[in-house]
């Protein structure tokens, strides 16, 4: 399964026209993102230490990491 269809389902759209099962990924992706990744993201010198790190403790992939790196810093700008 992707991971585009783990975070947002696969299904049609409701009457809001959202894809059935979408879920607001704010939230749950900044409290999976330890303290020490959150303090190196906000630092724009240190996104690939974030990112690293990010990996490190989640066995995420480098694109998968990435994304929810820059989608946390989106969130906090």
């Amino acid at each position: 399964m992707s991971i585009f269809k783990k975070l947002f389902g696969g299904g049609k759209a409701d009457d809001r026209g959202e894809p059935s099962g979408f879920k607001s990924t704010v939230e749950p992706l900044r409290a999976s993102i330890s303290e020490e990744v959150q303090r190196l993201a906000r630092d724009p010198a240190q996104k690939i230490e974030a990112i690293k790190l990010y990996r490190e403790q989640t066995g995420l992939g480098l694109a998968e990491a990435k994304a929810d790196i820059e989608n946390f810093i989106k969130t906090i700008q």
